[in-house]
């Protein structure tokens, strides 16, 4: 498997480590405050306030302060937390290589919190608040956040080798054909096929907007969207580009070539919408992605126009593209790491013999030594009073890609849309299908697409712009929030709000027509609440992390 910065999990070479809190911090020439730990042999982005390691036949957890989680000795940890589980499988039953495994999962407090009667043929992983897997009697059934059973499989389907790819609700399933075949589809987590089986095989599951599936009885494969429609292809093994083109949707973004050899993107409806001109792939990430124009490497956004266009620092020794994660992108000069932002400043200079991505405000770095240390991001500051509220929403997927820096910053209008649309699939389990590519004058972002389609999110003046970077009040977020509840309770029957009143409040009255009813139910459901005892401050703009712990309460009402 070729790993890439792109990835959560990195293979390293070290030696073995003692346990307990490694270092102190370091701060000087490395270009920020660094807890130095050891050299490892595996290492996993951090998930859950924990990262997964490993040195020689150990693996174990480390907190943002460098200290072992205290692991139930009659477990052996697997694989890193996802959604408050992480897999665990009986001590010294089988080498972590070897397949099938009879799994169990592990709750933050390092305890077995789900039995061990898991079968696991690959690997599998809570994703989007779910759990696809196949237990000892062979039976497929799916889990929730709860650890209860959401559903289980009809005898006619069976999970393929891939039970962790639920990226956006849908997970490929093979169903059983009358002369015994397979034939593989797309199931939502209460097993109803979404997109019907035809297909041979699935490369990946569906990314952030496609799924590479195989043609029957050919070496042809295709990218489909949500709704089952080709996208891009055929593409097979032999063809230039393979790796590159494999490695998915971004921002629902597909970077593919032309004739020429030039790339370019196409959406998730196969319109092209970044023309053939950049000389590599790219991918998107919160919106930005790196790309390589006349030998200039320059940042450019989804619509395509070009935000930086000239990153004084080297290409990527990997051979491929930069990608921002959480704000930040680390990159190289010199033969040295750093962390550039989105404007092309070096934010942490390049002083590091490696950098990984950035991940709940947290990032490995390596020393010359081959040390490697966790590195704090200065964009992921957030206020004490909402730091409880924050851990819990990233536990639960709550927290986006663009919402997980500058938290005390204004929330804009397209980072509302995404943790709307990203709470709205999240309780319901199945993904929004975006609107058109030219839904908006102003911007091509699939969030705001999504949250359209949907009627979470309205343009502005006529309707036909979006003003993705205008800030959000208090009245729109509630309003925004108001209707992904209601479209939530129409998918699932599932959170209904009780008419409120606002009487109480000195500044009701300034609260616009529009937004009373939504800000009156959110507020007697206690998912919003006044900036004081009498005031709802309706006007006032809101912060990223105000946002997201809105968001939070409205998923935990919408779950209960």
């Amino acid at each position: 498997m070729k790993f890439t910065r792109r990835l959560c999990a990195f293979v390293l070479t070290g030696t073995l480590l003692s346990g307990g809190l490694f270092s102190l911090p370091a701060r000087a020439a490395e270009g920020g405050d660094v807890l130095w730990l050891d050299t490892f042999d595996e290492i996993y982005s951090f998930s859950c306030g924990y990262a997964y390691v490993s040195k020689g036949n150990t693996s174990y957890f480390v907190n943002p302060s460098g200290v072992r989680l205290a692991v139930d000795p009659a477990l052996d940890c697997v694989g890193p937390f996802q959604n408050g589980f992480a897999p665990v499988r009986p001590a010294g039953t089988k080498k972590p290589t070897e397949y099938p495994q009879t799994l169990g999962w592990m709750g933050l407090d390092g305890t077995l919190a789900l039995p061990f009667d898991s079968f696991d043929t690959c690997y599998a992983a809570f994703q989007r608040n779910t759990l696809f897997t196949t237990g000892r009697d062979g039976q497929p059934v799916t889990l929730g956040a709860d650890g209860q059973v959401i559903a289980q499989a009809p005898d006619n389907l069976i999970l393929t080798d891939l039970p962790w790819a639920n990226y956006n609700g849908l997970v490929p399933v093979y169903e059983v054909q009358e002369d015994g075949n397979l034939k593989l589809g797309f199931a939502d987590r209460n097993w109803v096929l979404v997109i019907p089986p035809q297909y041979d095989n699935s490369y990946s599951g569906f990314t952030q907007g496609g799924a590479l599936v195989s043609q029957p009885d050919t070496d042809d494969y295709y990218y489909i969207n949500c709704q089952g429609e080709k996208i891009w292809g055929p593409i097979t093994w032999e063809d230039d580009g393979w790796l590159e083109i494999t490695s998915g949707f971004w921002d629902g973004l597909l970077s593919v070539p032309d004739e020429n050899g030039m790339w370019g993107a196409v959406d998730t409806h196969g319109e092209l919408v970044i023309p053939y001109e950049y000389e590599q792939p790219f991918y998107f990430s919160s919106g930005y992605a790196f790309v390589v124009k006349e030998g200039t490497l320059q940042v450019i956004d989804t619509s395509g126009e070009a935000l930086l266009t000239d990153a004084a620092v080297s290409p990527d020794p990997s051979g491929f593209s930069y990608s921002y994660s959480e704000g930040l992108a680390a990159v190289c000069n010199g033969g040295k790491w750093g962390y550039m932002d989105t404007s092309g400043q070096m934010v942490i200079p390049c002083v590091y013999a490696d950098a990984l991505p950035f991940s709940e405000g947290l990032a490995w770095v390596q020393r010359e030594d081959g040390v490697w240390g966790i590195l704090k991001s200065p964009l992921a500051k957030q206020s004490s009073w909402a730091e409880e509220e924050i851990r819990r929403a990233y536990v639960r997927e709550i927290v986006t890609e663009r919402t997980a820096c500058n938290l005390q910053s204004s929330l804009t209008r397209l980072q509302c849309a995404e943790l709307m649309v990203n709470l709205a699939e999240l309780t319901t389990g199945r993904p929004i299908l975006e609107g058109e590519a030219n839904r908006f004058t102003d911007t091509k972002d699939w969030m705001a697409r999504k949250g359209a389609a949907a009627g979470i999110i309205e343009g502005v003046e006529d309707g036909s712009k979006f003003a993705p970077d205008a800030v959000v009040t208090r009245e729109q977020l509630a309003a925004m929030l108001y209707r992904t509840i209601q479209y939530i309770r129409q998918e699932t029957g599932k959170g209904a709000l009780e008419t409120g009143s606002l009487s109480g409040y000195t500044d009701a009255a300034q609260v616009s027509p529009w937004a009373q009813e939504a800000m009156a139910a959110l507020h007697a459901a206690a998912i919003l609440k006044g900036t004081s005892g009498t005031t709802l401050s309706p006007k006032d703009t809101t912060t990223v992390e105000q946002g997201i712990l809105l968001a939070l309460r409205a998923y935990e009402i919408t779950t209960s």
